[in-house]
């Protein structure tokens, strides 16, 4: 397989290059911790979906079709022996640096760490995420960030000036937290910045920033709410019901009537 081949691609498709790549190399396609389901999550918000519905409160489970694909390309994925199990941040690092696993569907926030093994160089390319089969699915999707707050407390207005200064103006400030460290901030004027120009060596020579910038622009805008947490403890019990044999259709509706009597406790 060539870099074209992982372009614009279904999870069904990638599933399907795994087992080929599995058969002739013995690499697993991907590693992830079954108590955290940040793959499943950014998934489905590749097609804008979440775990509750527009109002970021009422549990969106039952009838959610992209939920529903994403836990069954997962479970399809396990039983054919194509995920490796990690249990912490060093193990899921050990797994691509390493070589047991050939792909990272991370956010970019993880490129330094795939970077770190120096005696990959020109190994790894950078890909659209692939999209579920869905209606409404994107070959875009978000899984975290960085925030600042500032608290209204003594100190608050130079805290304040400090960020209006640098996070919230500089173009040159997120020129240099690219190039330096490989930081994308979400303030717009930065993306005329040369430094999302930058041909990064590891990559083969691939603008990485602008693809990740371009990428960006078309992720599903979403009302995360603050519950996700809450209802993600619910559904990895119900991953592990899933991978044990039960009926999703049940799982799924026993999920979303436990979400709606915590969430409403």
């Amino acid at each position: 397989y060539k870099v074209d081949d992982l372009q614009d691609i279904t999870w069904t498709e990638l599933e399907e290059i795994g087992l080929k790549v599995q058969e002739t190399t013995g690499l697993k396609t991907l590693s992830m911790d079954l108590n955290d389901l940040g793959l499943l999550r950014a998934m489905i918000n590749g097609s804008g979906s979440w775990y509750t519905t527009e109002d970021g409160v009422t549990p969106n489970i039952a009838e959610n079709a992209a939920l529903k694909e994403a836990f069954a390309t997962f479970k399809s994925m396990y039983e054919k022996d194509l995920v490796n199990v990690h249990s912490d941040w060093a193990q899921m690092l050990e797994a691509f640096n390493t070589g047991v696993v050939w792909t990272v569907p991370q956010g970019n926030w993880i490129t330094p760490s795939v970077v770190q093994a120096a005696d990959q160089a020109g190994k790894w390319a950078v890909v659209p995420w692939p999209k579920q089969e869905v209606e409404g699915a994107t070959h875009s999707s978000n899984l975290g960030g960085s925030s600042f707050y500032v608290i209204n407390k003594e100190g608050s207005e130079a805290a304040a000036d400090f960020l209006a200064k640098t996070f919230g103006s500089n173009v040159e400030f997120y020129g240099d937290l690219i190039t330096e460290m490989g930081a994308l901030g979400t303030y717009l004027p930065a993306l005329e910045s040369d430094a999302y120009d930058t041909e990064v060596e590891f990559f083969g020579g691939q603008t990485i920033y602008k693809d990740f910038a371009e990428w960006s622009a078309e992720i599903p805008s979403l009302n995360y709410g603050i519950h996700t947490y809450a209802i993600e403890d619910i559904m990895v019990a119900a991953l592990q019901q899933y991978l044990a044999g039960g009926d999703i259709d049940q799982i799924f509706q026993d999920a979303q009537t436990q979400a709606e009597n915590q969430l409403n406790n």
